[in-house]
């Protein structure tokens, strides 16, 4: 009997065989790891906001949660723009809300102010260009800054760090700064 078709031979080349996912299957699984990732963040959001006494309307990170788990690789995904772009678009509409109210202008200028400000510190994140419409509906003050949205955004960049690194082959992120 040749040895290639020896029952222990052919064990070992059981054992031994590396079967690669066919590209169909690895783009499969990518998108599992990031729709269960991105519901994940969702659930720890809204558990987090129901503990806060927050409604869940009023915690501004969703968009931003479908955007680091589903583009990770984007630009506007990284920390520094995550992070940078909640708290100042949620500066922006501070000063708004304080100049003029909790009405429709301060709503619209606060986004205006929020979108250059990011633009002009590079830290643009279009998720977080909805901070100065929720604190208009929520009556918001200067201390939404730091409670939801600073805090919230640490949580969600810990949370996307912890979750890239135990699904994922490359790390998250691209850059910290």
């Amino acid at each position: 009997m040749p040895a290639s078709s020896a029952p222990l031979f052919q064990l070992v080349k059981r054992l031994t065989a590396i079967t690669l996912p066919t590209p169909a299957q690895s783009r499969f699984v990518a998108i599992a790891v990031a729709a269960a990732g991105g519901g994940l963040g969702i659930l720890l959001m809204l558990v987090l906001a129901e503990s806060a006494h927050f409604a869940w309307g009023l915690v501004p990170f969703a968009t931003s949660i479908v955007l680091v788990l589903g583009s990770p690789d984007a630009p506007q995904a990284q920390p520094r723009n995550i992070v940078g772009g909640h708290v100042l678009s949620a500066l922006s509409g501070a000063a708004f809300c304080s100049l003029f109210g909790h009405g429709i202008p301060a709503a619209a200028l606060g986004v205006a102010g929020a979108i250059a400000l990011m633009q002009a510190t590079r830290t643009f994140h279009p998720p977080a260009g909805i901070n100065p419409v929720v604190m208009v509906i929520a009556g918001a003050g200067w201390g939404f800054v730091l409670m939801p949205v600073g805090i919230g955004a640490g949580i969600l960049v810990a949370y996307a760090w912890i979750y890239h690194r135990l699904t994922q082959d490359q790390p998250w992120p691209k850059s910290w700064m």
